[in-house]
């Protein structure tokens, strides 16, 4: 495996590294707990045929990568997913990242009744599948519960970042629940800050926005002011006129920022 000074500074230089390297920095990124929590993922990441449950696409001259970690590879879902690009400088971002329960339920909020993607609930939206995840516990675009690993995964980009030679990396949340996500681990705010401290203050009691959690639908009930899974729901489900957008974050690897941005009382 190359040295940290023979590593590229950039995604773009990452993907013009043979696949096999690739595929090998890339077992970094797995959160080692995941081994634990499912003890029939095999070691190799190989299955029985030796085909890779690890697979990574990011072609030559591309400056983002995608990362898969399957526990089989005819499984809808993966164990594990992340997206990293380079930013407009070339430092490192992570778009986006998911860790899937497989054992857990299902809920189609990515897909209509007849396959069409939805985008996560951007472009069209499941509504009965949506239901039944927020019942479940989910936050918006979860298509299972997760497996609360986003410690290790943050801990394992900012090896990536680090191996770079760069000791910031950065992300941006895809939704509300995402930015208080990554605020408790560490993130602070390039853009946004206002904007989550004035949301915060909209759900507060008196606020506009928990005045419009009046119980006219399953996404605003008036208890969602209190929790960031239901404030999250209540973005998602336009309460803002808007989508949520315009917030970017940073970690530095061995400094933690120590944001606090949600003045609720729950998850």
């Amino acid at each position: 495996m190359p040295d940290s000074h023979a590593f590229p500074s950039s995604v773009a230089g990452f993907n013009r590294l043979p696949t096999e390297v690739k595929l090998k920095f890339c077992r970094g990124l797995i959160p080692p707990r995941l081994f634990t929590l499912l003890p029939s993922l095999p070691p190799s990441l190989k299955d029985e045929s030796g085909q890779d449950l690890l697979q990574v696409k990011g072609t030559a001259g591309s400056s983002m990568v995608e990362v898969w970690l399957w526990h089989n590879l005819a499984d809808r879902d993966p164990v594990f997913y992340i997206q990293l690009t380079d930013t407009a400088n070339y430092r490192l971002q992570a778009l986006l990242t998911v860790v899937n329960d497989i054992s857990a339920p299902r809920f189609d909020v990515d897909v209509l009744a007849d396959g069409t993607p939805t985008a996560f609930g951007t472009r069209y939206r499941n509504l009965p599948a949506e239901i039944a995840a927020k019942s479940a516990g989910l936050a918006p675009a979860q298509v299972r519960k997760g497996l609360n690993l986003m410690a290790e995964i943050v801990a394992g980009v900012g090896k990536l970042a680090s191996l770079m030679g760069d000791p910031i990396f950065f992300a941006e949340p895809l939704h509300y629940h995402n930015a208080i996500l990554l605020e408790r681990h560490g993130f602070g705010y390039v853009q946004g800050k206002r904007k989550m401290l004035t949301l915060d203050e909209r759900f507060a009691p008196n606020g506009d926005l928990c005045a419009l959690l009046d119980g006219s639908s399953p996404f605003r009930q008036p208890e969602q002011a209190h929790t960031v899974r239901g404030r999250s729901w209540a973005i998602h489900d336009g309460i803002l006129g808007e989508r949520f957008t315009d917030v970017v974050m940073f970690r530095r690897v061995d400094q933690p920022s120590h944001e606090t941005t949600f003045s609720g009382s729950g998850w």
